[in-house]
């Protein structure tokens, strides 16, 4: 079998497809980031962190001339494939342990300094090729997407629940209680961001979605601005270690959200809710998943959509503001036949809530839906994952195979 066909089947072996294309576009990106002997080393690694120790045994056993390496050799070679973005490094107990990273979010973005354009052109290739809902997850897929939309702070106010206007409302015993729909704890980013210990690394890094736009001349439409995605916690120490990042306080991080809530962006962070480990500030010219997203019948099915938003045609003022601030396309104008309305594209909302911080005239609502909660975790959307690629016994399988230190 073709060494990069090999490789494309290990990244394929994990939570995040890597799927064959038609095209093949996909060796084709491979074989322009890699080379043969960074082949034959990712063959050897895993999922689950490993010491060098142990891929130096396996890289023996699989008789590859990277097997004559010392272990010293392979150390320094393990090291340079880390510090390029291409694997993952974890020291623990003063041990440096690797694993594989996969394509999305992986080794692509954390090669952002070092892509070229037609490295850009090949990898919007392969997302736009129709295997990209089965990569990012999503409601329509039935597997959790990796990362999930966080609601604009400002449109707390305008929550709902099941239609519900937020306001007074009678009850049996015809006493009026204020009513008001709760907000997700694991929705507030500003209270998240706040909770957090004042010594967590802070890191702010250049978002991999402009500058990609920029090395193919398609530029933001949205902001000048490129560094300003931030990464939270020990996983940031691979942007510091790679000088592909800034350490920041934790009141400059705070500031960085307020900016990108100023901006408009779509905010996003990991699919789970008790940890935040980035919060990424996204447009609809630029976020490879937003783009993607857009080419959809239902870009919704694509988001964990807590929320979605609804105009009051009794309060809207027809400013289009709202349409000229929605980073989906979800709202439209259309002719009632008496007078121009606006209103949201149910399929295409994903309740980010920018329309309604934008919205002067108090004429959007945030309605509630009936979801699921978002894993407890990255470990638990990991294992969901697996679980939901490859069933339960394939699931128990990889859990066995990683505790008997076997390659996974």
């Amino acid at each position: 079998m073709d060494l990069y066909e090999q490789l494309r089947r290990h990244f394929d072996s994990g939570p995040i497809p890597f799927y064959a294309t038609a095209s093949g576009i996909e060796i084709k990106l491979l074989k322009d980031f890699f080379s043969e002997e960074d082949c034959r080393i990712l063959l050897a690694l895993g999922w689950v962190r490993v010491s060098a120790e142990k891929i130096h045994k396996r890289l023996k056993q699989a008789r590859v001339p990277e097997g004559q390496f010392t272990l010293d050799q392979l150390k320094k070679k393990l090291d340079e494939l880390y510090l390029n973005g291409t694997i993952n490094m974890k020291i623990k107990k003063g041990v440096r342990k690797y694993c594989l990273d996969p394509v999305v979010i992986g080794w692509y973005e954390h090669k952002i300094d070092a892509l070229t354009p037609d490295q850009v052109r090949m990898f919007y290739e392969y997302a736009s090729d129709g295997s990209f809902p089965s990569i990012w997850g999503g409601d329509g897929v039935g597997t959790p997407p990796q990362m999930r939309t966080i609601i604009h702070p400002g449109a707390f106010d305008a929550i709902t629940a099941d239609g519900e206007e937020k306001g007074t409302r009678k009850v049996d015993i015809n006493e009026t209680i204020l009513h008001e729909p709760a907000v997700a704890r694991y929705d507030d980013v500003r209270a998240l961001l706040a909770n957090l210990p004042d010594e967590t690394l802070f890191v702010v890094i250049n978002c991999i979605c402009k500058r990609s736009q920029d090395l193919i001349n398609q530029p933001c439409k949205k902001t000048d601005d490129r560094r300003h995605c931030l990464s939270i916690g020990e996983g940031s120490q691979k942007y510091l270690d790679r000088g592909q990042g800034t350490r920041i306080t934790k009141q400059e991080a705070q500031d960085l959200l307020e900016w990108q809530i100023k901006q408009g962006l779509v905010l996003q962070c990991g699919n789970y809710r008790d940890e935040l480990r980035e919060v990424c500030a996204c447009c609809g010219c630029c976020c490879g998943v937003l783009v993607n997203a857009k080419k959809l019948p239902r870009p919704a099915d694509l988001f964990h959509v807590a929320y979605q938003a609804r105009i009051d045609p009794a309060q809207c003022k027809k400013c289009g503001r709202c349409m000229a601030r929605c980073q989906m396309e979800a709202i439209e104008k259309a002719d009632s036949g008496k007078n121009v309305i606006y209103r949201v594209n149910l399929d295409r909302c994903i309740g980010c809530g920018v329309c309604v911080e934008g919205c002067k005239h108090v004429a959007i609502k945030l309605v509630r839906k009936n979801t699921t909660m978002p894993p407890k975790d990255k470990d638990t959307l990991v294992m969901q994952r697996l679980k939901d690629r490859f069933g339960t016994i394939g699931l128990i399988k990889f859990v066995l195979k990683a505790a008997l230190g076997m390659k996974v």
